[in-house]
């Protein structure tokens, strides 16, 4: 379960934390926070921040069709990332896309820059400046919203207690439009 109480400001960064505890019938909690009323199709995103120290721990940076009713799933996986090092950029748009990249450095041990441009015919997916992947993307592609959350899951590593209070560590956002 996601919930408001694991999102925190501490030290000028943005804290997603996991926690052990019973809530919502679940027996993990962690963060997320959204666009609420911003919406862009096309543009450049990217976020500078660093991985939890823990495996378990799915580490998301994405985008979302959200609040049409009856459309199809869109979603754009900027990544989403597993300690130490894992990066999945995806593209769910009907059938999923994805792609791993695996750089040669502990994710949790400093902040790294991810970003995606989306143009009118392509994703093209950045790690630290980087081009690591690039996919088609149909021009008729709705607008979304802006996500960056966390989920505890057994398919990003071991799940134990040394997830308990580990934090994703966000210290920026940014999104361009085309002009």
């Amino acid at each position: 379960g996601r919930f408001k109480d694991n999102v925190a400001v501490a030290d000028g960064k943005l804290r997603l934390v996991t926690k052990k505890e019973f809530k919502g019938g679940k027996e993990w909690t962690t963060g997320m926070v959204m666009s609420k009323t911003f919406r862009q199709k096309g543009g450049y995103y990217e976020a500078r921040y660093k991985f939890a120290p823990v495996p378990g721990l799915n580490q998301a940076f994405w985008l979302k069709a959200v609040g049409v009713q009856g459309a199809p799933l869109f979603e754009i996986d900027i990544i989403e990332g597993h300690y130490p090092n894992f990066v999945n950029m995806s593209l769910h748009d009907g059938v999923a896309a994805s792609k791993t990249h695996a750089p040669r450095v502990d994710l949790s041990s400093d902040y790294h820059v991810y970003g995606l441009e989306w143009t009118a015919r392509e994703l093209i997916y950045y790690f630290d400046g980087q081009v690591v992947d690039r996919k088609p993307v149909d021009s008729d592609a709705p607008e979304c919203a802006v996500f960056l959350s966390t989920a505890v899951a057994n398919w990003a590593g071991p799940v134990t207690k040394h997830l308990d209070g580990s934090a994703m560590l966000i210290d920026w956002v940014r999104v361009y439009r085309r002009q």
